[in-house]
């Protein structure tokens, strides 16, 4: 039998296409479950910046208001308002900046409702000395302040100095964490005359930036269905946090 040395055997088109169909299969698989991994790592990652974020402020409310001698509520008999040392603006239930004082020192924060906003109409209230009106950097801040002046000129809220007497309390994460909304609760029925101890209640919401993306019902303060998000890829986290503290009373 003679053999001839110039006949090659090949695929034919049919393998081709089977072992094509083969590889493109297998690559949108990994494709898909690369994609299904960034999501779940961008979920955690979201929910420990979330959950460290909120140890950091509740430990700083905590060990800063155990730490003053009581608070004097101006206006006892609400829960909400104390005009000396509470001041938000706008003064309604949709606020988008505050300052709080407690004769030591004092927290200033704006608000997911300025910060989310588009940068040609935003105007942000709380902002360090020099900083655009557009500026990001503030979200919460502590402040010393043992006049309550930026309860009493709330136009020094746009000349906060940089170094030493600011504590950034929610700093710029990859998740962009935010306060959505923060109040300070007391009453009377709360202080407790004898010591001078005042308990006071604080609530606030902590969520991701929502910039363009509608991922968060600002009206209920919570994550929409994914179905009611157009092509958002971020992932939404939001939660209220609340806490009860107690000032030192006399000594």
């Amino acid at each position: 039998m003679i053999l001839d040395n110039n006949y090659k055997q090949g695929f034919t088109i049919v393998e081709l296409a089977l072992s094509m169909s083969i590889v493109s299969v297998l690559l949108i698989a990994i494709v898909t479950m690369s994609i299904q991994m960034g999501r779940i790592y961008t979920k955690g990652a979201t929910m420990l910046d979330l959950n460290a974020a909120s140890r950091t402020i509740n430990a700083d409310f905590t060990r800063s208001f155990n730490s003053i001698p009581s608070i004097e509520w101006s206006n006892p008999q609400t829960t909400f308002e104390a005009s000396q040392n509470y001041v938000v603006r706008p003064n309604t239930s949709e606020s988008q900046a505050g300052a709080y004082c407690t004769g030591s020192f004092s927290y200033l924060w704006n608000t997911a409702r300025i910060l989310n906003a588009p940068e040609s109409g935003r105007t942000v209230s709380v902002r360090y000395d020099g900083a655009t009106t557009s500026s990001t950097e503030i979200k919460l801040i502590k402040i010393l302040d043992s006049s309550r002046q930026y309860c009493a000129d709330s136009t020094l809220w746009t000349r906060i100095p940089r170094g030493g007497q600011v504590i950034d309390l929610l700093p710029q994460t990859e998740s962009g964490l935010m306060i959505y909304d923060i109040r300070f609760h007391s009453k009377e029925a709360l202080h407790d005359q004898s010591t001078n101890q005042r308990i006071i209640n604080i609530s606030y919401v902590l969520g991701t930036s929502d910039a363009n993306l509608g991922l968060i019902d600002m009206s209920n303060m919570n994550c929409r269905p994914p179905s009611d998000i157009q092509g958002a890829e971020s992932y939404c986290a939001i939660n209220k946090f609340d806490l009860t503290v107690r000032t030192l009373g006399r000594r």
